[in-house]
């Protein structure tokens, strides 16, 4: 970057803070009188504005601390971000910009004293003042140029004319104009109020303003804003309005934006007539006022007035986000849903029209941004790592079009019904509308859309027309496992599915306890589902036990590795970890599941039913993850006596911390649905902070099992957990008659390699590179691996993806190309390189691959569904076609998207000689010029004939 000197330390606002020390340092009275300025005085006020800020926060100085009277012409932005208690008086004429921000201070302008003019008929003040200004009072004798008062949020103006645009996109403050506007005044006005002498209707755009009579109330205090105006500005047309008010105020039109006044409307009995609000009270004789100032913030935006309405008929898109509020999926309640395993979620079987305003009304806050941050995963853990096309399907939702809605979401989600309830919605926490209000209800949406097409019937299954006979094996029938399966039986590939457990769905069955995901109307509908397109499950068969991993290779084309990260993080070195009744939660969570299921379904209680009663029992967890929550509320429902989960973090604060900017998951203080219930039962959060493990104690009664848990207790606050706090530890004891760790994994567990062929990372996840997933340290090329057991235990959205996109490799890799689409955006886009995590190793970085010159490829299916389309490569840099495997026939395939690589090799195949990519572009258009004229010519000369 090159290095520029904005000369700062010379600007006049220098000179100003030096003038001002007294009032900065002991907040007295400071005059100065005189003070020239030119035109190359730019921002004059910004940054004394600031040392008020600094030094006395957004308060500011007492109203009228500082005075200063300016002589010339000011440059651009004079008196911007003024702070309160600052007043700019200026004799002569501003620049564009004057007030911009103004934040409670005061600008006053006239013409110089000696000037022949007219006031009210020079121009005073260039475009754009008062730009977002928030709070404050500007008066000025003459008039303004276009946009005055644009985007003014608060302050409180009186001008003698303005050009056009005036109040654009004004939601705060008053402005009176006593003077003519320009065309296209009050556009897009959501709230304030403006006045206007000797209106033209035909100059205002009246979309979203209504014009009105002032009122009794009005009169008052237009009245008393004007004569302070007339007295400090010494204005001749103020006081000759002054003069003969009844007639003056016959003349003004209230500019009443519809909005703010539906708004009133609803609270008039509680906030009073439908008045402007009072004019400053501090009218004083203009010598005296010049060292007063006055810093009201008047008027209301919407939001402050009245609630916004999180349904209403017929929502309107373009300002629905301004206009609606947020209203997610609500639970029930706390006490009455921990009487059963039911899912939290209060659920509607039968739609109504008012779950179709509701939802309608909730996609209109979608602001359909120019660059979605929602459905792109950053590294800061925001965003969907799906891609999901969050603002089609929101638009499409808001429109009534549920079955396109529903085309939309399938096309990068294959199980929506899973992620719209376990998801945490990492797309909410980028959404922009997340930045200053509550973000735009995504994950409500996407629950909504896949249960209605579900109730309506339009999810059925879809076995491919043809197959190729290529079979593939999945180990694993989790998130990442079933995704894959999916995608590759689509492809038209033999699928075969091997779970360890007797139901398939692996962390979706026996992992997420049913009051978070219901096992019937969810999972086991979707395995259904699955079967009858085609996809073969095998349980209780567990590979490196029940069949080994090289057999499976053996008798497969390709074998993808979705074990999940099963290996749980323990406690081993603690003191009195031998102790009974100190279980491991995915342990506890299985098997309380697996329990549920077998008396829901009539089988008979299993072997491994869960041994534990904690009727009665106090239990600890340990633990601050999703998996904690999930134990501790199936405490709750097991009718645990109390609840407590330890936590080694400090507690989050309420608001977004630094580190965690937006689009970034905020790192904030949640609660959770397991919390809720326990402070509703119990009457006291479960958790506990800082907390360590130092030891297991046995229970008196039986010394076998565990009686309380030893833990150091840290101090909260700045420093907590660093080393500097240890020494301050206090020790606590807390009563346990079971204790459940809920700390994590550490990877997949070794059953599936005994013999340690694989390649592992240090966290012992299966080696495979993000993109390509082949198994590193493999004797067998058809071996992948996906999901938590190639990344480590990540969320269940992010499992979905690395199985759509491990599929599409590996489809890839049995046929030589593919067609089914990639997980965006780094898998798949080329122009995106896979960061490396800290500490590895920089040539772990998946390479952009080169983009070689050809010929435009055709506009595909595939593209136009928004899905990612495989490059073109030269045929000198193509690779040879792949030779189909030893024993079988090569067989025509089908998918479900068809692209252009499927076309040319069906010609292949055919013999069809492919077109030659060299022709030149102006050659082939004249050819399909010619034959066109051709073709007229014939039809011309064949009606010339009849």
């Amino acid at each position: 970057a090159l290095d520029r000197d904005h000369e700062l330390a010379h600007v006049l606002d220098r000179q100003l803070i030096l003038q001002a020390a007294p009032a900065l340092d002991d907040q007295r009275a400071v005059s100065v009188q005189g003070c020239p300025i030119h035109n190359v005085d730019r921002s004059v006020g910004g940054i004394l504005s600031f040392e008020v800020m600094r030094r006395l926060g957004a308060k500011g100085l007492p109203d009228g601390t500082v005075h200063i009277h300016f002589v010339g012409s000011s440059g651009q932005s004079f008196g911007n971000f003024l702070a309160p208690g600052l007043t700019f008086e200026l004799e002569g004429d501003a620049n564009d910009y004057i007030g911009k921000g103004l934040s409670g201070g005061r600008l006053i302008v006239y013409r110089p004293r000696q000037a022949e003019y007219a006031s009210h008929e020079a121009m005073i003040a260039g475009n754009a003042a008062l730009y977002g200004a928030t709070a404050g009072t500007a008066l000025m004798a003459g008039i303004a140029a276009e946009r005055f008062a644009v985007r003014n949020s608060g302050a409180s103006a009186v001008v003698e004319g303005v050009g056009d645009h005036g109040c654009e996109y004004m939601t705060r403050g008053l402005v009176l104009i006593i003077g003519p506007t320009g065309q296209n005044f009050a556009a897009g006005m959501s709230g304030g109020l403006a006045f206007v002498l000797d209106m033209e209707p035909a100059l205002c755009n009246k979309e979203s303003v209504d014009l009105e009579a002032p009122a009794e109330e009005d009169g008052q205090n237009l009245e008393a804003l004007l004569r302070q105006h007339a007295e400090l500005t010494g204005s001749a047309r103020a006081a000759q309005l002054l003069a003969s008010w009844p007639k003056t105020i016959a003349r003004l039109t209230k500019v009443f934006p519809k909005e703010y006044k539906r708004a009133l409307a609803q609270q008039q009995q509680e906030a009073g007539p439908m008045a402007v609000p009072p004019a400053p009270q501090d009218v004083a004789p203009h010598d005296e006022a010049k060292s007063r100032g006055t810093s009201s913030r008047s008027g209301k935006d919407l939001e402050d007035l009245a609630g916004k309405p999180s349904s209403v008929q017929a929502p309107q898109k373009r300002r629905g986000f301004h206009e609606y509020s947020r209203k997610s999926l609500s639970c029930r309640d706390q006490k009455d849903r921990a009487l059963d395993w039911e899912e939290i979620y209060a659920t509607q079987p039968k739609k109504s029209q008012q779950w179709h305003n509701w939802m309608q009304t909730q996609t209109a806050r979608c602001m359909d941004c120019g660059t979605p941050t929602c459905h792109t995963p950053n590294q800061g853990g925001g965003g969907c790592p799906l891609g999901n096309r969050i603002p089609t399907w929101n638009q499409l939702v808001h429109e009534g079009e549920w079955k396109r809605a529903l085309e939309r979401l399938l096309d990068t989600n294959n199980f929506p019904e899973f992620t719209g309830t376990t998801c945490p919605a990492p797309c909410e926490e980028a959404c922009v509308l997340g930045i200053n209000e509550k973000p735009v209800a995504i994950k409500t949406t996407e629950l909504a859309i896949i249960e209605h097409g579900f109730s309506k019937g339009w999810i059925r299954p879809q076995p491919p027309q043809q197959r190729t006979g290529r079979r593939v094996a999945i180990v694993g029938s989790g998130p990442a496992g079933l995704a894959a399966a999916q995608q590759l039986n689509r492809a038209g590939h033999l699928v075969r599915v091997i779970e360890r457990a007797d139901r398939g769905g692996g962390l979706l069955m026996y992992g997420i306890p049913s009051m978070k995901l219901d096992k019937t109307e969810k999972v086991l509908r979707r395995l259904q589902l699955l079967e009858k397109e085609g996809i073969e499950f095998k349980y209780n068969t567990e590979v490196g036990r029940d069949v080994s991993l090289g057999g499976l290779c053996q008798q497969h084309d390709a074998v993808i590795l979705a074990t999940g990260a099963t290996q749980w993080r323990d406690l081993r070195h603690v003191e009195g970890r031998h102790l009974g009744n100190i279980v491991q939660a995915m342990e506890f969570l299985s098997a309380t599941q697996k329990a549920n299921l077998d008396a829901e379904m009539g089988h008979a209680r299993s072997s491994a039913a869960p041994p534990w009663d904690l009727q009665g029992k106090r239990i600890v967890v340990i633990g601050g993850g999703d998996t904690a929550v999930d134990c501790v509320g199936t405490a709750v429902r097991m009718g645990a006596q109390s609840v407590i989960q330890f936590s080694r973090r400090d507690e989050a604060p309420e608001e977004r911390p630094a580190h965690t900017p937006w689009p970034c998951w905020a790192d904030t203080y949640r609660v959770d649905y397991a919390h809720a219930e326990v402070q509703a039962l119990h009457g006291r959060d479960p958790r506990e902070y800082l907390v360590h493990t130092k030891a297991f104690k046995p229970s008196t009664r039986d010394p076998s099992s565990v009686g309380a848990v030893l833990a150091a207790k840290l101090p909260s606050g700045p420093g907590a957990g660093s080393g500097t706090t240890l020494k301050s530890e206090s020790l606590c004891e807390y009563p346990a008659d079971m204790v459940i760790l809920a700390m994590g994994f550490t990877g997949p567990d070794t059953v599936v390699d005994p013999q340690g062929i694989l390649e592992r990372e240090q966290n012992s996840n299966f080696k495979a590179a993000y993109g390509e997933y082949q198994a590193e340290g493999s004797p067998w090329s058809g071996l992948f691996a996906c999901g938590d057991c190639r990344h480590g235990a990540s969320l269940v959205v992010t499992a979905i993806a690395e199985g759509r996109d491990c599929a599409a490799r590996v489809d890839e890799f049995l046929m030589g190309e593919t067609s089914l689409p990639r997980a965006a955006p780094l898998a798949a886009n080329p122009s995106f390189y896979q960061l490396p995590k800290r500490g590895e190793n920089q040539s772990l970085l998946v390479k952009r691959r080169q983009r070689a010159r050809h010929q435009p490829k055709p506009v595909s299916d595939a593209f136009e569904r928004g899905l990612l389309v495989e490059p073109v490569i030269e045929e000198s840099q193509a690779e040879p076609p792949a030779v189909p495997r030893a024993g079988m026939a090569t067989l025509a395939r089908t998918a479900p998207i068809a692209g252009t690589g499927s076309v040319a090799a069906a010609q292949a195949a055919a013999g069809v000689p492919a077109p030659s990519p060299h022709v030149p572009t102006w050659l082939a258009v004249g050819f399909g010029g010619l034959c066109v004229l051709n073709a007229a010519l014939v039809v011309a000369l064949v009606r010339a004939r009849r």
